[in-house]
């Protein structure tokens, strides 16, 4: 299987980066919402650490890059 469609400009399945990056959001939020779940603003607050703490850097998708950082 080829990770890119030779047709489509999208992914046809996630790739292992992502997978870990999810893991590691995933095991953050965990982490910070019984702590600070209750406060205001721990969306933001949330994102920000998660952002701070995940290896994005293999991500260089331009079409997504700003909304997903």
């Amino acid at each position: 299987m080829e990770e890119w469609s030779e047709s489509e400009t999208k992914l046809t399945y996630p790739s292992e980066n992502l997978v870990i990056a999810v893991g590691h959001a995933v095991t953050e939020l965990e982490v910070l919402l019984p702590k600070f779940g209750d406060k205001a603003g721990v969306g933001k607050f949330a994102a920000e650490q998660i952002i701070s703490a995940v290896d994005f850097s293999w991500f260089s998708c331009a079409t997504n890059h700003d909304i997903i950082l």
